[in-house]
Protein backbone atom coordinates (compact mmCIF):
# COMPACT_ATOMS: atom_id res chain seq x y z
CA UNK A 1 0.00 0.00 0.00
CA UNK A 2 2.74 2.37 0.71
CA UNK A 3 4.05 2.49 -2.63
CA UNK A 4 0.44 3.50 -4.01
CA UNK A 5 0.58 6.68 -1.41
CA UNK A 6 4.12 7.42 -2.79
CA UNK A 7 2.99 7.35 -6.32
CA UNK A 8 -0.31 9.77 -5.98
CA UNK A 9 2.81 12.04 -3.94
CA UNK A 10 4.80 12.39 -6.92
CA UNK A 11 1.99 12.60 -9.30
CA UNK A 12 0.50 15.45 -7.16
CA UNK A 13 4.19 16.77 -7.04
CA UNK A 14 4.01 17.09 -10.71
CA UNK A 15 0.99 17.99 -11.15
CA UNK A 16 1.87 21.02 -8.88
CA UNK A 17 4.74 21.86 -11.23
CA UNK A 18 2.84 21.77 -14.27
CA UNK A 19 0.38 24.55 -12.57
CA UNK A 20 3.07 26.87 -11.63
CA UNK A 21 4.43 26.31 -15.21
CA UNK A 22 1.52 26.61 -16.77
CA UNK A 23 0.89 29.97 -14.80
CA UNK A 24 4.49 31.75 -16.24
CA UNK A 25 3.77 34.47 -18.51
CA UNK A 26 6.27 33.10 -21.32
CA UNK A 27 4.39 29.54 -21.59
CA UNK A 28 1.05 31.31 -21.57
CA UNK A 29 2.09 33.18 -24.52
CA UNK A 30 4.02 30.67 -26.08
CA UNK A 31 0.45 28.04 -25.52
CA UNK A 32 -1.50 31.46 -26.72
CA UNK A 33 0.47 31.74 -29.84
CA UNK A 34 0.66 28.24 -30.77
CA UNK A 35 4.52 28.46 -30.80
CA UNK A 36 6.28 24.87 -32.02
CA UNK A 37 8.66 24.42 -28.94
CA UNK A 38 11.37 22.30 -30.79
CA UNK A 39 11.39 25.41 -33.07
CA UNK A 40 11.22 27.49 -30.20
CA UNK A 41 13.72 25.69 -28.00
CA UNK A 42 16.50 25.81 -30.73
CA UNK A 43 16.01 29.65 -30.99
CA UNK A 44 16.69 29.79 -27.72
CA UNK A 45 19.69 27.97 -28.10
CA UNK A 46 21.16 29.65 -30.53
CA UNK A 47 20.28 32.81 -28.54
CA UNK A 48 22.50 31.79 -26.02
CA UNK A 49 24.91 30.42 -28.46
CA UNK A 50 25.33 33.98 -29.70
CA UNK A 51 25.52 35.31 -26.36
CA UNK A 52 27.85 33.40 -25.77
CA UNK A 53 30.42 34.16 -28.06
CA UNK A 54 29.50 37.78 -27.93
CA UNK A 55 30.73 37.32 -24.32
CA UNK A 56 34.05 35.25 -25.54
CA UNK A 57 34.64 38.36 -27.86
CA UNK A 58 34.89 41.02 -25.17
CA UNK A 59 36.71 38.54 -22.94
CA UNK A 60 39.08 38.58 -25.65
CA UNK A 61 38.71 42.15 -26.64
CA UNK A 62 39.56 43.09 -23.00
CA UNK A 63 42.23 40.43 -22.34
CA UNK A 64 45.13 43.20 -22.72
CA UNK A 65 43.41 45.53 -19.83
CA UNK A 66 42.97 42.06 -17.79
CA UNK A 67 46.88 40.97 -18.03
CA UNK A 68 47.44 44.88 -17.37
CA UNK A 69 45.61 44.93 -14.47
CA UNK A 70 47.23 41.43 -13.60
CA UNK A 71 50.54 43.34 -13.92
CA UNK A 72 49.63 45.86 -11.63
CA UNK A 73 48.45 43.79 -9.41
CA UNK A 74 51.31 41.96 -8.87
CA UNK A 75 53.48 45.11 -9.00
CA UNK A 76 51.05 46.15 -5.66
CA UNK A 77 52.13 43.01 -3.91
CA UNK A 78 55.57 43.20 -4.37
CA UNK A 79 55.15 46.98 -3.18
CA UNK A 80 53.25 46.00 -0.16
CA UNK A 81 55.60 42.88 0.15
CA UNK A 82 58.39 45.43 0.54
CA UNK A 83 56.49 47.88 2.96
CA UNK A 84 56.01 45.12 5.06
CA UNK A 85 59.28 44.03 5.51
CA UNK A 86 60.56 47.91 6.10
CA UNK A 87 57.95 47.98 8.37
CA UNK A 88 58.91 44.86 10.55
CA UNK A 89 62.01 46.55 10.48
CA UNK A 90 60.68 49.62 11.67
CA UNK A 91 58.89 47.70 14.70
CA UNK A 92 62.50 46.13 15.19
CA UNK A 93 64.25 49.14 15.42
CA UNK A 94 61.85 50.80 17.85
CA UNK A 95 61.75 47.66 20.16
CA UNK A 96 65.75 48.05 20.25
CA UNK A 97 64.93 52.02 20.79
CA UNK A 98 62.71 51.16 23.53
CA UNK A 99 65.00 49.07 25.60
CA UNK A 100 67.80 51.65 25.03
CA UNK A 101 65.30 53.84 26.71
CA UNK A 102 64.53 51.90 28.93
CA UNK A 103 68.37 51.41 30.30
CA UNK A 104 69.10 55.10 29.77
CA UNK A 105 66.31 55.70 32.05
CA UNK A 106 67.08 53.24 34.57
CA UNK A 107 71.29 54.25 34.25
CA UNK A 108 69.84 58.36 34.85
CA UNK A 109 68.05 56.98 37.92
CA UNK A 110 71.04 55.39 39.43
CA UNK A 111 72.96 58.15 38.85
CA UNK A 112 70.16 60.89 40.14
CA UNK A 113 70.55 58.41 43.22
CA UNK A 114 74.57 58.87 43.47
CA UNK A 115 74.49 62.51 43.33
CA UNK A 116 71.77 63.07 45.49
CA UNK A 117 73.71 60.60 48.10
CA UNK A 118 76.98 62.71 47.18
CA UNK A 119 75.39 65.55 48.05
CA UNK A 120 74.10 64.59 51.08
CA UNK A 121 77.56 63.18 52.51
CA UNK A 122 79.40 66.21 51.08
CA UNK A 123 77.49 68.37 53.72
CA UNK A 124 78.25 66.50 56.95
CA UNK A 125 81.78 65.52 55.61
CA UNK A 126 82.07 69.36 55.11
CA UNK A 127 80.83 70.15 58.47
CA UNK A 128 82.93 67.48 59.93
CA UNK A 129 86.28 68.78 58.58
CA UNK A 130 84.99 72.22 59.94
CA UNK A 131 84.69 71.25 63.38
CA UNK A 132 88.21 69.26 63.07
CA UNK A 133 90.12 71.72 61.76
CA UNK A 134 92.88 73.60 63.86
CA UNK A 135 92.46 77.24 63.79
CA UNK A 136 96.02 79.57 62.78
CA UNK A 137 96.14 80.73 66.25
CA UNK A 138 95.77 77.09 67.88
CA UNK A 139 99.15 76.02 65.70
CA UNK A 140 101.27 78.95 66.05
Amino acid sequence: MPKMEDEEDLLDEIDSHLQQNLEDDVVQEIVKTGTDLRQYSKQIELELKQVENKSIKDYVKESQNIASLHNQIAACDSILERMESMLLSFQSDLGSISSEIMSLQQKSVAMSQRLHNRQAIRGQISQFIDEMAVSEGLMS
